[in-house]
């Protein structure tokens, strides 16, 4: 398991929301659609990263915070 972990760790860090440049980023988006500020979108997606790589590796089911179940719609498109 802790190779597995390391593994879902690194590729849950190395992803990027956006791959290519946009008129708004990911994280400006998010803070837009949900009213918060820059630097607190910010932290609820660094909270979304933790949260997927728990989902992963738990080995049980998980549930999001307020702020992760705001990320993963916006996410999906």
């Amino acid at each position: 398991m802790p190779d597995r972990f390391a593994e879902v760790v690194e590729r849950v860090e190395a992803y990027r929301f956006d791959p290519e440049p946009r008129a708004l980023s990911f994280q400006q988006r998010l803070a837009r659609e949900n009213r918060w500020s820059g630097r607190f979108a910010a932290r609820v997606i660094d909270e979304y990263r933790r949260f997927c790589i728990l989902a992963v590796c738990s080995g049980h089911p998980v549930t999001p915070s307020e702020g992760v179940d705001q990320v993963w719609p916006l996410h999906l498109t």
